[in-house]
């Protein structure tokens, strides 16, 4: 697997650091320890002075950086501590945006025209916001990602909403494809909701079949009753993301 650029980066500096003072230390101490009495060893001190007084001051700032480094990591956990304690209120809210505009878009495949439109949610974007600028790479990574689909999400629900009364605009082929689409944030949206309330280090994104199967269950959905026009059931949406992710 390749490693990102800043790790092989900072890789190779611990490493050409390591060499420099393994070096330094046996041309400074080891070596005139072992063959030279304490004169000696003073001697060889006091001819290199200049470079002892540089690698000393190296040394405190090497120590000095990472002591910041350290604060500055130390620093940013907390505060995605803090941001996290929120997240389970945001989530919450966006779990029940999705729940509402899946009930609403099984009612218009029944032909039912008078749906509640389903509530937007507001809450959550200074929490994401907080939680992705102080999470590591593969949190903030995940959030982002669960933020540009819901975009698009509350885009097509709001769509289906404000054509509810022209039933006949609504194409319901398309339908089958939103209910999967929001039945898989759903399910992402449950795994960072256990990410926020469990003692685990990232968010689990690996979507499988049994995830679906009981998402559908809870949903009361059948897979096989929602058919676009090319065929594609909800089973068969499934098995292909499940299969290729996509």
């Amino acid at each position: 697997m390749l490693l990102p650029r800043w790790i092989k980066t900072q890789n190779c500096l611990s490493f050409l650091l390591a060499v420099f003072f393994a070096i330094y230390l046996m041309a400074m101490v080891i070596y005139p320890v072992v063959h030279g009495d304490w004169e000696y060893v003073l001697s060889v001190w006091y001819r290199w002075q200049g470079l002892n007084v540089g690698v000393l001051a190296f040394t405190s700032s090497i120590i000095f950086f990472y002591a910041a480094k350290f604060n500055s990591k130390k620093q940013r956990e907390r505060e995605f501590i803090a941001a996290k304690a929120f997240l389970p209120q945001a989530v919450n809210e966006l779990i029940s945006f999705h729940v509402q505009s899946i009930e609403m878009y099984k009612k218009v495949w029944a032909g039912v025209l008078h749906i509640p439109r389903p509530i937007q949610p507001t809450k959550y974007r200074d929490v994401f916001r907080n939680c992705i600028r102080h999470s590591d790479n593969r949190v903030g990574d995940i959030l982002t990602d669960v933020l540009v689909s819901l975009q698009v999400q509350m885009s097509i629900s709001d769509m289906v909403a404000n054509n509810l009364d022209r039933y006949d605009d609504i194409d319901k082929s398309s339908v089958v494809y939103y209910i999967f689409d929001s039945v898989r944030l759903l399910i992402v949206l449950d795994k960072v909701f256990n990410f926020t309330n469990k003692d685990i280090g990232c968010i689990p994104l690996d979507l499988s079949s049994s995830d679906f199967e009981a998402m559908y269950r809870e949903l009361e959905i059948n897979p096989s009753e929602y058919i676009a026009d090319n065929g594609e059931d909800l089973n068969f949406l499934t098995s292909r993301y499940v299969i290729t992710g996509c």
